[in-house]
């Protein structure tokens, strides 16, 4: 299973929480439709049928199920940069 940092979670705690946003709202990891090879974080009101639901006290991710298995065994993290703008990291071995 995916890990989170302390700050991945405080990150996804600030985005999903600004105001406009269904209650429930997450970041959801999965394929890019024009690479699927690639994946990528986007906001999402739910997880899709199949998802899995990480919930670390309100900091809601969904991964799509190549993402869950891809991303098993690594740790998401968060840098900041000087204005404060976040990126997102992964760390550790990638799954076989």
């Amino acid at each position: 299973m995916l890990a989170l940092t302390d700050g991945a979670v405080a990150a996804i705690r600030t985005m999903t929480s600004r105001p406009g946003l269904a209650p429930g709202t997450g970041l959801r990891i999965a394929p890019e439709p024009d690479d699927p090879a690639s994946l990528v974080l986007r906001l999402a009101d739910a997880p899709e049928p199949g998802d899995e639901l990480l919930d670390d006290g309100g900091a809601r991710l969904f991964l799509a199920p190549r993402a869950a298995r891809e991303l098993a065994g690594r740790t998401l993290d968060v840098r900041a940069d000087v204005s404060g703008s976040v990126t997102f990291h992964l760390n550790g071995a990638a799954a076989p």
